[in-house]
């Protein structure tokens, strides 16, 4: 049987191309812009960015499909070096293809006890599967599979004390090629309750500033609120998840039993999100969720006199340009204000407003 996978090992070997790029993009589109090439890669000093057209991509899928039916999958027939490369082409085209997914990590597993430069391998590793969370292919950076492969890879390579990981950086980049990606933010979540205090504060404003430059991202801003929480909550779900992974993993336990613990100045962050409300008009729910979610677990962590002020403004509104009615808890713009852009922007601020101001008044 031929024992080569070129296209498969040609998109292995271009992914890694400049490890130490900060910032690297997998971009997924049609066969015009590359011409003749299989890829098109643009780079300078910070940024390289890896275009993948669709002829190459279902290239690599074919190269890869036809050569795993063949063998059946059987790492006999085929050896395990071809195999790993040719798992890597399936999944760059069908991520829930588990079988191949299942081999593939089998293989990366397999592969990393039995050579000894281990940090070497789980680098590659990490930026393989970092460039498929963070493409432009959202079968790729909201697939379920690789964000949890991406966890058993972090807690690898934080044994191994791999340096310079990126995980913080991916988080980011995946988040913002996909809008409210739960298995990003979920990953983030898992992420922060399992990293150091001072990693999880520098995650913690990562997260914050994408937050506040993206108002609508409901999955962004609950898992800020939830890293908020953790202040007072300290669940374990996810520290002890990230235990059994460990064990799975056949790692030797730790000796600490509790997660490291941030400490946080809440009322900055309440302060935050409140001046995000007001500065941007806020036109969405989420940052209103994520300040309710807070208090509900801090009620004193607002100054309470800004809701005094939020009253007054919508009071004052109302007054003037007719009642903001709630259908199901969402405001529904005065008739008479329709026909104005400003206005029915305002009147939607302030109904929202109105939503949040009816659900936390139980609070205190």
């Amino acid at each position: 049987m031929d024992n080569n996978a070129p296209l498969c090992k040609e998109l292995y070997n271009i992914l890694l191309l400049n490890p130490d790029a900060q910032e690297h993009r997998l971009t997924f589109g049609s066969n015009h812009s590359c011409g003749s090439e299989r890829y098109l890669i643009k780079e300078d000093d910070y940024m390289r960015e890896t275009f993948c057209p669709t002829s190459t991509l279902l290239s690599v899928f074919k190269e890869s499909h036809d050569i795993l039916a063949k063998c059946q999958y059987r790492i006999s027939d085929y050896g395990a070096e071809n195999l790993y490369f040719l798992t890597l082409g399936n999944l760059l085209a069908a991520p829930g293809n588990h079988t191949a997914f299942n081999l593939h990590e089998k293989l990366f597993i397999k592969n990393l006890k039995e050579n000894t430069d281990i940090k070497f391998l789980l680098r590659n590793e990490l930026l393989l599967i970092e460039r498929f969370l963070t493409s432009t292919n959202n079968r790729l950076n909201k697939c379920s599979s690789l964000w949890y492969f991406y966890r058993k890879l972090v807690i690898l390579a934080r044994y191994h004390n791999c340096e310079k990981l990126s995980y913080s950086s991916t988080i980011i980049y995946s988040g913002s090629r996909h809008f409210s990606n739960y298995y990003c933010w979920a990953t983030a979540r898992w992420l922060y309750d399992i990293i150091s205090a001072k990693e999880k504060a520098s995650l913690l404003e990562a997260v914050s500033n994408f937050c506040f430059e993206n108002v609508r991202d409901i999955s962004s801003w609950t898992a800020l609120s939830y890293m908020v929480c953790q202040q007072k909550r300290k669940l374990k779900n996810n520290y002890m998840d990230y235990k059994r992974l460990r064990k799975l993993l056949q790692l030797p336990e730790e000796d600490t039993s509790e997660p490291d613990w941030l400490h946080l100045e809440i009322e900055q962050y309440v302060a935050k999100i409140i001046k995000i409300i007001d500065s941007a008009a806020a036109e969405e729910w989420p940052p209103y969720l994520c300040l309710m979610e807070i208090l509900k677990e801090m009620p004193g962590a607002a100054d309470l006199s800004i809701f005094s002020t939020w009253h007054l403004d919508l009071r004052n509104f109302e007054e003037k340009y007719g009642t903001i009615n709630l259908v199901r808890n969402h405001p529904v713009v005065p008739s008479n204000l329709c026909g104005n852009a400003l206005l029915s922007r305002n009147a939607r601020h302030y109904g929202l407003k109105k939503v949040f101001l009816l659900k936390v008044r139980n609070f205190n």
